[in-house]
């Protein structure tokens, strides 16, 4: 497996802004499931998963591993193509004809309602708890007057802290942040 994938095209980010296929690909990224394992882990009815599997194997975010035959049919077992995705900036360089910007800011508010529905289910399961050091949830909006050289540069900062964050995350740590 890769450490790293690079979405190249808007349809592989749209794809994988579905907050249940995000799941789903984070699962595949963690272990080798089959839609049945897939189901379990997700608590989510196997008959719900196949059209999403589909679209990712489509999308080559994730590939078919294993192929069993198990009373006379064959079940597949999948992986992530990779451990972390990112997206290329070219996805977002848009040329006259594209899906463009409306496919974008569709993708992104797809993306923004899996964080809301995450952030629902962690506030009422006592996983976010704003009384406690370390549960707590940090939302912060700020306007910057940055020149376009400082504004890369803080986003290559950021980029860095995040990956050094991952390279200090121990295995089997459920807990997400």
């Amino acid at each position: 497996m890769e450490e790293r994938f690079v979405i190249k095209r808007l349809d592989q980010l749209r794809a994988i802004s579905d907050p249940l296929r995000w799941r789903l690909v984070e699962a595949l990224a963690a272990k080798e499931l089959t839609i049945a394992g897939l189901g379990k882990q997700l608590r989510e009815p196997a008959s719900k998963l196949y059209h999403h599997v589909d679209i990712l194997l489509e999308m080559g975010l994730i590939r078919v591993v294993r192929r069993k035959q198990k009373r006379g049919a064959e079940e597949r077992s999948f992986r992530a193509v990779a451990k972390d995705f990112t997206v290329d900036d070219d996805v977002f360089s848009f040329e006259p004809g594209d899906p463009g910007p409306e496919a974008l800011i569709d993708a992104v508010t797809s993306m923004l309602s899996g964080v809301a529905d995450d952030l629902a289910k962690a506030v009422h399961s006592g996983a976010v708890d704003l009384r406690r050091e370390g549960r707590k949830v940090f939302l912060e909006m700020q306007d910057f007057g940055l020149t376009d050289e400082e504004f890369v540069e803080l986003c290559r900062k950021l980029d860095a802290w995040i990956d050094e964050g991952k390279a200090r995350s121990r295995p089997g740590r459920k807990t997400r942040y």
